[in-house]
């Protein structure tokens, strides 16, 4: 009776066990779009929405804002554990020359990263797709003095 009991235990333990590991959020998605990508490659910006920001409140200030409808050119090439970012800005400087910046993103968390003063975390990265989140002056003392929203496409 005891032998019958245990065979029903590990028979019961063994079909568990294999309905879990069946539900997994590991199987892929092929059918969506919506798989994760990675953010090497050439990216341009589709729309950036910028927020000033309000000190007192420590949060954007929504009524104070601007769009940069422009098509800037955001380039993510691997560096150690994080990014080097060549950031070409469309218009031109004193020089006569297009205006570009480079950072190295440092991994600060999941998808958040530490470029120079400023932090930047993408919010969702698609196939083709990215949307992410830009405190301008982040780590200085006096804090953030701008936010902003910019989505990029491939």
């Amino acid at each position: 009776m005891k032998t019958l009991r245990f065979i029903g235990v590990a028979l019961f333990t063994v079909l568990i066990s294999v309905g879990f590991s069946s539900c997994s959020k590991s199987d892929d998605d092929n059918g969506g779009g919506d798989t994760s990508a990675s953010i090497e490659g050439t990216w341009y910006s589709t729309s950036q929405t910028w927020y000033k920001w309000d000190k007192e409140k420590n949060a954007p200030n929504y009524s104070d804002s601007y769009t940069i409808n422009e098509k800037e050119t955001f380039i993510f090439t691997k560096n150690g554990d994080g990014y080097k970012l060549r950031y070409i800005h469309p218009e031109k400087g004193s020089n006569g020359k297009t205006t570009e910046t480079v950072l190295d993103l440092v991994p600060y968390g999941n998808n958040d990263y530490k470029a120079g003063n400023n932090r930047i975390v993408f919010k969702s990265i698609k196939n083709n797709s990215s949307e992410l989140e830009w405190w301008d002056g982040y780590y200085r003392n006096s804090g953030p003095s701008e936010y902003g929203i910019v989505n990029l496409t491939k």
